[in-house]
C-alpha cells in the first residue's frame, strides 16, 4: 500500500461502513451520466463517503471545496473512469476550459427530446471530455485540422462522419450560438458531440473510488494519463 492510500484508508475506513447499498437515487441531480442521459436502471452506484479532508495528489484537500457527483455509466471507461466514481468538481467558465479538461455540462432538454423522438431525458447533467470551443464560422475541414494530432482527431471514415453530422445537427438547432466540442465514447468508440458553451457547468479536479475498501483519490491529470 502506498503512503497516500495508507492516509486515506486513516481517514476514510472509519465511514465506509456507513456506504448505501445501491438503490434508485433520492435526488438524481447527484449522478452525472456518462452515456445517454435517457438511460435509466433500477439501481445506481452508492455515492462513497467522502472525509472532510483528504490527500489528493500531494495536496490536502477540503471536500467544502468541490461539488460532488457520482457517476452513472461507463461511457468514460477508455478515459479512465467508470461508474460509480465521486467526481470532486469546481465551477467553471467556457473560457476557462483546456484540451482534455473532465468537464460536467447541462443537458438540453429540448434539443436531447428532438434527437430521441420527444424522449426526455433522465439526467440533467452528462460527463464529457472537453476538446475545443468551435466558432460559428469554422469549416469542417479547419475543425479536422484542429483536432490533427490530439487524441480527440478522428481517424476512421465513420468517426469523420460522425463529427460531421454532429456539426451539422447542433448547428442546424442552435443556429449562431457559440457552440463546444465534446467528447464521449459508445461501445468504446469515441462520439463527438457539440453544444451551447453555456451549458459547460463545472471541472472534474479529481476523483474517488473504492479499491479492496480504501478510498482512494486521483486528480483529474492523474486520472487522463
Amino acid at each position: 500500500m502506498t503512503l497516500k492510500e495508507h492516509i486515506s484508508r486513516i481517514i476514510a475506513l472509519g465511514m465506509y461502513d456507513k456506504m448505501t447499498t445501491p438503490t434508485l437515487p433520492l435526488d438524481v441531480n447527484h449522478y452525472v451520466s456518462a452515456g445517454n442521459p435517457g438511460k435509466t436502471f433500477s439501481q445506481y452506484p452508492a455515492s462513497l463517503p467522502i472525509p472532510d479532508t483528504f490527500i489528493m495528489g500531494k495536496s490536502l484537500c477540503n471536500r467544502n471545496d468541490y461539488n460532488l457527483y457520482t457517476v452513472f455509466g461507463n461511457s468514460m471507461l477508455p478515459e479512465g473512469i467508470s461508474s460509480g466514481y465521486e467526481l470532486l468538481t469546481q465551477r467553471v467558465m467556457s473560457e476557462q476550459v483546456r484540451l482534455g479538461d473532465f468537464i460536467i455540462i447541462e443537458v438540453d432538454r429540448s434539443y436531447y427530446q428532438k434527437r430521441h423522438h420527444g424522449k426526455k431525458p433522465h439526467f440533467d447533467q452528462k460527463l464529457r471530455r472537453a476538446i475545443c470551443p468551435v466558432e460559428n464560422t469554422m469549416t469542417i475541414e479547419q475543425l479536422l485540422a484542429t483536432l490533427k494530432g490530439t487524441f480527440a482527431e478522428p481517424l476512421e471514415k465513420k468517426e469523420k462522419k460522425d463529427l460531421r453530422d454532429s456539426l451539422n445537427e447542433a448547428r442546424e438547432f442552435y443556429h449562431d450560438t457559440q457552440l463546444f466540442l465534446s467528447i464521449t465514447y459508445h461501445d468504446g468508440d469515441i462520439h463527438y458531440s457539440f453544444h451551447p458553451s453555456d451549458h459547460i457547468r463545472y471541472r472534474v479536479e479529481g476523483a474517488a473510488y473504492s479499491n479492496d475498501n480504501v478510498i482512494v483519490f486521483k486528480t483529474a491529470s492523474e486520472i487522463a494519463e
